[in-house]
């Protein structure tokens, strides 16, 4: 049976998106050895989940890694409906997601930033090989098996047609591999999720003719946004039209979009990928906001912060069970804000005006989202807990949003540092 050696890593991550990488990056800046793995031959070049959350930028400044997202992505831009059929005359006004807001002292990150996830990952990527750790591309994780101080896990690593098995034991695994883990199947974790039958085609391709300054979208059939490349637009594509024969065959895709969008100074260039996605609800799942990519990023700085302290010796292994308790609360009332605008986007249909009204959330910059009921901190304000508020994740007190003022009213401390 394979040991823990000073030369092995306390802590094995498994798989290198956003949310693993992340776990690394915290994991090695803290001082603490990590080993992280990917069982994907090439590194993504996905533009996924592209919106940065507030909040998010707040973590990627504590990580170091924000003047590198801040300077590959762009502002995000606001929403521009037009008329079906044609897609040719503006439907009202461009509106916002989230109205835009001047940065203050104190919250200098107040606006969500674009940037494709592909971006984000060799970002973070580059930060973590100056602490000396490469993501191992084609190794796949096969099992592992619990021992009171340890775990042993076998992996397979595949290159050329040949795979080589091995074992090695850590203190710790982080599961980070998606919403088909084989860890999670493992270790028995259900995926407690709810598919519902929308179907969309995402991708990216060079186009000319769009304004950058804006979203093109045309409810239920085609949208376009800018991305950080000058003349590469992502779109989605839905409704009745023929998923199989537009994913696999580039000129369907034109004609199909074409079909939707009679405007003639419109360029269809090359197309750099494409994907189907559908539509997954429940708390180990694929959203259809960038909310998932943000709480998965701060579930694993949430989680690796704690457990850095824990690999250091300087608290005890109890403090990792306060992940649970500060993490679901959040994730449950982010599931529970986009499921809302999910079902308000699909109620949009007979209306004119199209998904306007579910774009004033000031939830969605997260800056409330806050650990005031966690087991670690401390309530100096009620000595007896009956008397206690309570607090919704997001930052509702009492029933009201408080939003950005929520920090105002707390009065809470955490002994063992920044609770994020």
């Amino acid at each position: 049976m394979s040991t823990i050696t000073s030369e092995t890593p306390g802590v094995l991550i498994v798989g290198a998106g956003p949310t693993g990488l992340t776990a690394a990056l915290t994991l090695a800046k803290n001082g603490v050895p990590v080993r992280i793995i990917d069982k994907r031959s090439t590194f993504g070049t996905e533009q996924r989940g592209a919106g940065i959350h507030p909040r998010t930028l707040e973590l990627f400044n504590y990580l170091d890694v924000l003047p590198d997202v801040w300077e590959k992505g762009i502002p995000f831009s606001p929403f521009q409906h037009y008329k079906l059929p044609g897609g040719v005359e503006p439907l009202g006004k461009p509106y916002w997601p989230v109205d835009p807001a001047t940065p203050t002292p104190s919250i200098p990150w107040i606006n969500p930033w674009l940037i494709g996830q592909c971006h984000t990952e060799a970002i973070l990527r580059k930060h973590l090989a100056t602490y000396g750790y490469e993501v191992e591309l084609n190794t796949e994780f096969r099992s592992l098996e619990q021992s009171p101080d340890h775990v042993t896990v076998t992996t397979a690593k595949g290159e050329d047609g040949t795979e080589a098995i091995t074992s090695a034991s850590y203190r710790w695994v982080i599961a980070a591999d998606g919403g088909r883990s084989a860890l999670r199947k493992q270790l028995g974790i259900p995926f407690e999720g709810q598919q519902l039958p929308d179907r969309m085609v995402l991708g990216e391709m060079q186009l000319s003719g769009l304004d950058r300054e804006q979203w093109l979208i045309l409810l239920f059939s085609v949208v376009f946004r800018p991305t950080e490349t000058e003349d590469r637009f992502w779109f989605m594509v839905g409704g009745n039209v023929n998923y199989e024969k537009i994913i696999s065959n580039r000129d369907a895709l034109v004609e199909t979009i074409r079909d939707c969008i009679e405007r003639k100074d419109l360029q269809f260039g090359e197309l750099y990928y494409v994907l189907e996605y559908k539509y997954v609800w429940g708390l180990a799942m694929q959203l259809t906001s960038t909310a998932q990519q943000a709480d998965s990023v701060q579930d694993a700085f949430n989680l690796s912060w704690k457990l850095a302290l824990v690999e250091r010796g300087v608290a005890q292994t109890s403090l990792l069970y306060s992940y649970s308790a500060e993490r679901l609360p959040v994730i449950k009332r982010m599931i529970q804000e986009t499921r809302r605008i999910f079902e308000l986007t699909m109620q949009s249909k007979a209306r004119p005006e199209g998904m306007a009204p579910w774009g004033k959330s000031e939830g969605l910059r997260q800056l409330g989202v806050n650990y005031r009921s966690s087991p670690i901190l401390v309530d100096e304000r009620h000595a007896d807990g009956a008397q206690q508020e309570t607090y919704d994740a997001y930052g509702i007190v009492l029933g009201h949003w408080v939003g950005l003022d929520c920090v105002q009213a707390i009065a809470h401390r955490t002994p063992l540092g920044w609770s994020t």
